[in-house]
């Protein structure tokens, strides 16, 4: 069946306006976020009344954590170094003393004032026979004299004077911690309100280290408490450790020694625990059949809004301006958007005008200076080094942006054309499968995408339905093909297009899911007396109490904290206090939400000021937990709505402006450290 042009082509035109009207109230819909899992339910949830739930109140009201691929939890449970970071000796401590007339000779060397060449080796003491012990001494020169390299030969230990650290032979000694043990520190991260590449900047502006060192997963959440899983090339654990004593923000722990780097998609998933605030409980009724709907029949699989950017909202016209290799444009909607840093400084509107006439602006160091560390600045400095007259200036200028950033662009362009193709297919078709779809096979991989026909039909359940994030090289569903096709044409593209002649930027496209399953889905009715409650508590909370406690305390401990479900046991709340083990454990059931449903009455019955929703679930990487909430409230989930319902709720100056302004000044203060380093981090 033919899709009317005019309907394509509207369906289109959302993508050119996005940035048109940041207060509208249904942002979704400018990014193909239209329908409902209960729109198309044969019974029961189709009420399509929206219940407002403020979410991220509280950066402790969205935790998050990493699930490894061996589907393992990722926990932040110790800050403890590794036990084998300093070596025992074999032998007792009194050989591992230097004598007096060593030490004099280690001094002397280090100083560089002791006799003969300074770059030639000097006998210091016989060779040791353990092994261990051999290894402690080389380390205690290398804590103790900065200037000193070692090296074990002919039987005795020598040193050689080298301020760069650098032997004979010009080759720099590493005196690298996980020497035998692998290559790369392996780490628990765990952030508060930063984003993971912000946290990561940190790290790297505090310790003067690379940025392509680090690798990881996957982006978590910027307004949240997140645990993600990270590798650092050669960056031992005390070296690393010291972030936690100077930031509050950013903790690491657990740490271990590897050979494995971290790479895109080496994760399964995440766990999220969430809390709603502020819930009307009359609706509580509405709720409840939406919680078991979305627990029985999941939610449309959306990319959320955090895809297209969190303000200004123009990620998918900066993708689509590169496909189309319009870089003039990139260059403009990257630096002069409704909400770019750059608008306050004095300089701003001669640098728009010379992108408007195709003229050289000379762009100095001091404008770099003050302009707000983010993405203007890194590419202002790319345009001073090469320019902005030609095409291939920007192009140049545009790698200065770290290279999740740049693909991010050319993602959200995809995912919004995904996001109103799934639209489109829901609306004509609903939730079942048709001649035309395409199927994931049993494979779970590219190879295994399926076309339905009328022989094949039966064998698989919409469940199984994909639509391809469009790419030069994905099969488009026979049903939705004129669409797409259309879509495209309407933006100026083909299929073809997505073979960028740019390497990095050639997208070969993927397929996802129309509908994501939840697993260990819970939920539970929350009370709570006042509006800033902290009504779940992070496990780093617990754990740094833990770490001040003495051993005395250990039981005590123990016993508050629940590590399934991070509810805070002291707060005063009346909520229900129970986690998806116990509720197993006790009942042998396998799907908790209904059981703990069966606990609303009892909670809500207390007279308390407010209510709240607490959700409990595990998604798969790359799927949205604000889009599962947007299935259960029918509500509006922007960050500019839930801010205004949040400021609305507890007042302009509420914890969610003080937790902001607490961390952008942190974040002021490390815009004054200069630091070059490269961005070459990789994430999903």
């Amino acid at each position: 069946m033919e899709e009317p042009p005019s309907k394509v082509a509207k369906a289109s035109e959302k993508l050119h306006d996005v940035n048109t009207d940041l207060s509208a109230t249904k942002l979704e819909t400018q990014f193909g976020i239209e329908c409902y899992i209960s729109e198309f339910s044969e019974v029961g949830c189709h009420n399509t009344e929206a219940v407002d739930g403020i979410l991220k109140h509280r950066y402790s009201d969205f935790i998050v954590n990493e699930v490894d691929a061996s589907d393992n939890v990722v926990r932040l449970t110790s800050l403890k170094l590794p036990d084998s970071e300093e070596p025992k000796c074999e032998a007792d401590e009194g050989s591992l003393i230097f004598n007096g007339e060593q030490l004099k000779l280690l001094t002397e060397t280090n100083s560089g004032k002791s006799d003969g060449d300074k770059h030639e080796w000097v006998k210091v003491l016989p060779l040791p026979e353990g092994k261990n012990d051999r290894k402690a001494i080389h380390r205690l020169i290398a804590s103790k004299y900065l200037k000193l390299i070692s090296k074990s030969f002919e039987g005795f230990i020598h040193v050689m004077y080298s301020p760069t650290k650098k032997d004979e032979r010009g080759q720099k000694q590493s005196n690298w911690a996980g020497q035998g043990k692998g290559s790369y520190c392996s780490f628990v991260l765990y952030k508060e309100g930063l984003s993971s590449m912000e946290a990561l900047d940190v790290i790297c502006r505090k310790l003067h280290k690379p940025h392509k060192a680090f690798s990881f997963a996957g982006t978590k959440d910027k307004r949240a408490l997140t645990y993600q899983n990270v590798t650092a090339f050669k960056i031992d654990a005390p070296t690393l450790a010291r972030v936690n004593d100077i930031c509050t923000n950013v903790k690491v722990g657990n740490f271990k020694y590897t050979n494995e780097r971290l790479g895109l998609g080496a994760s399964s998933g995440n766990m999220f625990k969430l809390l709603l605030r502020n819930i009307d409980a009359t609706k509580i009724p509405v709720l409840r059949n939406r919680l078991h709907n979305v627990e029985e029949k999941g939610f449309i699989n959306y990319f959320g809004l955090q895809r297209f950017g969190s303000m200004n909202c123009s990620n998918p016209q900066i993708g689509l301006s590169i496909l189309k290799n319009e870089w003039r444009n990139v260059a403009r909607l990257i630096l002069f958007s409704e909400t770019s840093s750059l608008k306050t400084m004095s300089w701003y509107k001669d640098l728009k005008t010379s992108f408007s006439t195709e003229t050289e602006f000379d762009i100095t160091k001091a404008m770099i200076f003050e302009t707000p560390h983010g993405i203007e600045k890194k590419f202002l400095s790319g345009l001073k080094k090469f320019g902005s007259t030609t095409d291939q200036n920007i192009i140049d200028a545009f790698y200065f942006l770290a290279r999740n950033n740049r693909l991010l662009y050319l993602h959200a362009y995809q995912a919004c054309i995904w996001n109103m193709v799934v639209s489109q297919r829901l609306q004509k078709f609903g939730l079942k499968l048709v001649i035309g779809d395409l199927v994931c096979g049993d494979s779970g991989i590219d190879d295994s995408i399926i076309e339905i026909t009328r022989k094949n039909i039966h064998e698989y359940k919409f469940e199984d339905c994909v639509i391809p994030v469009v790419g030069s090289e994905s099969k488009l569903p026979p049903n939705m093909s004129e669409f797409i096709v259309k879509m495209l044409e309407n933006d100026g593209l083909e299929q073809a297009s997505f073979n960028h002649k740019i390497k990095e930027y050639k997208l070969k496209g993927d397929y996802r899911k129309v509908v994501c399953q939840p697993k260990n889905f819970s939920f539970n009715f929350v009370n709570y007396d006042k509006p800033d409650e902290d009504v779940q508590k992070s496990a780093v909370d617990f754990l740094m109490e833990k770490e001040q406690f003495s051993d005395c305390h250990q039981k005590s401990f123990d016993q508050n904290y629940d590590n399934d479900t991070d509810i805070c046991p002291e707060n005063g709340t009346n909520e229900m206090e129970i986690s998806e083990d116990s509720l197993i454990a006790k009942n042998g059931s396998e799907s908790t939400s209904k059981l703990v449903d069966s606990c609303i009455n009892r909670n809500c019955e207390d007279k308390n000021k407010y209510s709240g929703l607490s959700l409990s679930f595990k998604l798969p990487s790359s799927a949205y937990a604000t889009m599962l909430v947007r299935e259960i409230t029918h509500s509006n989930t922007s960050q500019q709505f839930q801010k205004a319902q949040s400021d609305k709720y507890s007042g302009q100056s509420g914890i969610r402006n003080e937790e902001e302004s607490q961390f952008n000044i942190q974040s002021e203060a490390m815009k004054e450290e200069i630091v070059d380093f490269a961005d070459d981090v990789e994430m999903g």
